[in-house]
């Protein structure tokens, strides 16, 4: 926890391909991790430029990726793997199967700024399952081909219903069954 917010002492990254997976000190400090403060951060710069007249959207099809705008106070993440310098381990909970599923937060709109809302492809402690699109024979992240095809055929609308749609249609493709969509949104209600 670089700055001291996380209840749990801990940041969360998105690890491009370039970032390793381990650290050495003068060698690799995680200048390439995106944790979630600059990602709520570069958002929020988008969010502040667009304006209360427009709507941001995030799409985050990766693994672990629910909560990924800080709207809940959910300490699971899913990956065992940490980045540190000090020694410490991650903890996972050991109910797993208890654990209640979230598939919805409500965020503020500060005034100035747009509205947001956040697409995530699975909760903070699932494995997004890339899946074969027969028609090409290629692999995507679910939740890019349902946005994809939904959007092929179908327009935005500003009340977020094409959002609840791209769910729907997630939940029902059994390719994807053992993974829970998040929005995370401050207009869709």
């Amino acid at each position: 926890d670089i700055n001291g917010d996380e209840h749990d002492k801990w940041d969360e990254a998105i690890l491009p391909v370039d970032a390793p997976l381990a650290g050495k000190k003068g060698v690799y400090e995680g200048e390439r991790h995106l944790t979630d403060d600059k990602l709520v951060s570069f958002v929020s710069a988008i969010r502040r430029k667009v304006g209360p007249k427009g709507v941001v959207y995030v799409v985050l099809d990766a693994c672990f990726s629910g909560d990924s705008s800080r709207g809940d106070d959910e300490f699971i993440r899913g990956s065992q793997k940490a980045f540190t310098r000090n020694g410490y381990v991650v903890i996972k909970p050991k109910n797993r199967a208890n654990r209640k599923v979230r598939t919805f937060a409500r965020l503020d709109c500060p005034s100035g700024y747009s509205h947001v809302t956040y697409l995530e492809a699975c909760q903070s402690d699932e494995v997004n399952t890339e899946i074969i699109d027969a028609s090409k024979r290629k692999h995507y992240g679910p939740l890019s081909l349902h946005i994809a095809t939904y959007l092929s055929t179908h327009k935005m609308d500003a009340a977020g219903a094409w959002v609840k749609a791209i769910r729907t249609q997630m939940k029902q493709d059994s390719r994807v069954m053992y993974q829970n969509m998040k929005i995370e949104s401050s207009i869709i209600k």
